[in-house]
């Protein structure tokens, strides 16, 4: 997770000091892409987004890397960001966020090797925000895919996955 994002996390400040938005369990990538288009727009996402590979659940939490990147040419980043993420660093997410820091977007994608022949490459993906933008972001993506969307506390969902 990237450097600033973390201390976040570490101190309880927001976004991670509400609650959490996730997909239970993967759905195809393309529903993916959706959902995550419905999310910008939700949180009111500024034109020009930051990539950060995020390790949380891979024991190493903090990284300076970082990509910026603009809202339009999200498809391909997310290709060349998320999907690749998942194949060099098992088990890891790609964290999405803008300057004002007010929603995080953890992406992860399966590996390649791990999809069958005539399988869809599949994902998930966790929001993190105010109530007031969760709602909204439910609300939209639960219109636009197939998916059952679970909200809970972010610090317990935080435990669960690391050592925080």
């Amino acid at each position: 997770m990237y450097h600033t994002m973390f201390e976040r996390v570490k101190n309880d400040q927001s976004p991670f000091h509400q609650k959490v938005l996730r997909l239970n369990y993967h759905i195809p990538i393309g529903d993916i892409y959706k959902a995550i288009t419905r999310c910008f727009q939700a949180v009111d996402a500024e034109e020009e987004l930051i990539f950060a590979p995020d390790f949380l659940e891979c024991a190493i939490p903090v990284t300076e890397e970082a990509y910026t990147v603009g809202r339009d040419q999200f498809y391909q980043a997310m290709f060349s960001h998320v999907v690749p993420m998942g194949q060099t660093y098992p088990g890891a997410r790609t964290g999405v966020f803008d300057r004002t820091g007010n929603w995080y977007l953890r992406i992860f994608a399966e590996d390649l090797e791990d999809v069958s022949e005539g399988e869809f490459l599949c994902g998930n993906l966790e929001l993190y925000a105010p109530d007031e933008l969760l709602e909204a972001a439910e609300k939209a993506v639960a219109k636009t895919v197939e998916g059952h969307l679970l909200k809970e506390g972010a610090k317990k969902y935080i435990e669960e996955i690391t050592e925080v």
